[in-house]
């Protein structure tokens, strides 16, 4: 009868210590998952080891991975979506909850992995990514900047100023239209055509729009790649500018003759990409048109809502 209490006790020991342990147990389920992926994919966790990045966000339907001035945002619901630096990524890969915490495919682990830019990029100090990854990205890029004056209306203005109050202007009217934006320069500032062009192919934005003036044709035009037919989207984008700015031309295709430098941006940074000539500083009307605040609003207007209706229409996307 003794040794019988005694094992009684003993059985309700063992069974306070597995309790205790459950509960332990609970305070970090990601604990109990593998260091390595699984046949089946790989945690948040698992994934950002991979992309050297860290996990600064997530539950069973979405987390956000961070790394330098990179961001991965992963969806399980309403519908499972993936966006790096505010691109979508498709790609084939299922997206599950495991242990409360969203899982990938290998597949669509790859796929994130080959979206994020070289290191280099990273670390830009003057990249900044958004913070909306449901909207399409616009790159608006103001010519020139720093020591590159661009053109010059003596008196009345220089390019770079008219660029990047334009640009601005833009910036702010898009985003009360909850377009996602960012500009290549902020301020008077100078960038190389190829610095420019490194940084936006690595925010691999829906569509990107550079302003000039010029010393020759009055009136202004729209200019799309030399790479791009009538039926790409590029041709629509500069068509639906050239129509809004109020030109009589119909869009162009870029000219190496008129642009030679500066014309080589727009060629291989997007699907969708075009270059404005807002107009000449050697004729009258164009640069006290451009001069006066009246002028660069109705401009950036005229952007604004080209750019816009191009994002409405979802094939272009």
């Amino acid at each position: 009868m003794h040794y019988s209490r005694i094992s009684v006790c003993l059985v309700w020991c063992l069974i306070g210590v597995s309790l205790v342990g459950g509960m332990a147990g609970c305070e970090d389920p990601v604990a109990d998952l593998p260091a390595t992926p699984t046949s089946t994919g790989m945690t948040m966790i698992q994934l950002a080891n991979l992309l050297s990045m860290t996990l600064s966000e997530s539950d069973a339907n979405r987390a956000v991975l961070v790394g330098g001035a990179n961001r991965v945002v992963i969806r399980r619901t309403p519908l499972p979506r993936v966006f790096v630096n505010g691109q979508r990524v498709v790609a084939a890969g299922a997206i599950s909850d495991r242990n409360g915490m969203l899982t990938v495919g290998f597949a669509l682990s790859d796929a994130i992995r080959e979206t994020l830019p070289k290191e280099s990029a990273m670390t830009d100090p003057w990249v900044s990514i958004s913070d909306k990854p449901t909207q399409p990205l616009v790159v608006l890029d103001p010519a020139h900047g720093g020591v590159d004056a661009g053109s010059v209306a003596p008196g009345l203005w220089m390019e770079k100023q008219v660029t990047l109050a334009i640009a601005m202007e833009a910036a702010k009217l898009l985003r009360t239209k909850q377009v996602d934006v960012l500009l290549t320069r902020n301020g008077d500032v100078y960038r190389s055509i190829n610095t420019r062009g490194e940084w936006i192919r690595a925010r691999q934005p829906a569509l990107v729009v550079t302003l000039h003036t010029n010393m020759g044709t009055a009136g202004g035009a729209v200019y799309y790649p030399r790479r791009c037919d009538d039926d790409s989207p590029s041709y629509f984008l500069a068509a639906n500018l050239a129509k809004r700015l109020g030109h009589t031309s119909a869009a162009r295709v870029n000219d190496p003759a008129q642009h030679t430098y500066h014309g080589t941006l727009i060629e291989k940074v997007s699907p969708a990409a075009a270059l404005i000539d807002l107009g000449s500083s050697r004729d009258e009307a164009d640069a006290t048109r451009l001069g006066s605040s009246q002028g660069k609003l109705a401009a950036a207007k005229a952007i604004t809502d080209a750019i816009a209706a191009y994002l409405a229409a979802d094939d272009n996307l």
